[in-house]
């Protein structure tokens, strides 16, 4: 081969070469077409210097679908709010509250008052007594002391709580004293809400 036909071939080679380093060469990738090209980033704040994020354009916000705003893992609640009282004396009476079959009652607040009439009693506390899986507990609410010379002797109390009562037994109270007296009256008045019993 003449001289020239090997001169033709290697710039044949060498452009084919070219080309193929060419398309095969990784080049600069970009966001949009013609835009600026794509970065890796990791952007490190501490809480002090947060990220600033705003929203751009208007937010739509989907109500097809709504969501739930109450605690979805309780079953329906059916807001409840009772009194129940007991009279110890001459004229004994219990007035308690009966939970509805099929319905679980939860006890969220207690307050009430008890109240002394002659003798030298003093209650100290109001029980109130409440019946889960067969078992009844006496659940024990502190009562202020009366104020010097009331003569009804009046005792409050009053307290956040969580008790339960199992359906169809009862809630009732208990004043919790000591000495004698000619009658002690103590009432309570509870809120909370009854729930499906399962």
């Amino acid at each position: 081969m003449s001289r020239p036909t090997y001169t033709l071939l290697a710039a044949a080679a060498f452009l084919v070469l070219i080309g193929v380093l060419t398309i095969g060469a990784p080049r600069a990738a970009t966001g949009q077409k013609g835009g600026p090209p794509v970065v890796n980033a990791q952007v490190v704040n501490s809480q002090s210097n947060p990220v600033p994020v705003t929203l751009q354009g208007s937010a739509q916000i989907d109500t097809s679908s709504p969501i739930p705003v109450r605690d979805v893992n309780n079953p329906a609640q059916t807001r409840v709010q009772i009194a129940v009282s007991r009279v110890f004396g001459d004229h004994e009476q219990n007035s308690p509250y009966s939970v509805p079959a099929g319905k679980r009652l939860v006890i969220e607040y207690v307050s009430g008052l008890g109240s002394i009439q002659g003798g030298n009693a003093q209650v100290n506390g109001a029980k109130v007594v409440t019946t889960v899986d067969g078992e009844s507990h006496a659940h024990i609410f502190p009562m202020n002391q009366p104020v010097a010379g009331d003569p009804a002797k009046q005792c409050l109390f009053g307290q956040v709580t969580r008790l339960y009562a199992d359906p169809e037994t009862q809630v009732s109270i208990i004043p919790n004293f000591r000495g004698t007296a000619d009658q002690i009256d103590v009432v309570a008045n509870m809120s909370g809400y009854l729930v499906d019993s399962n």
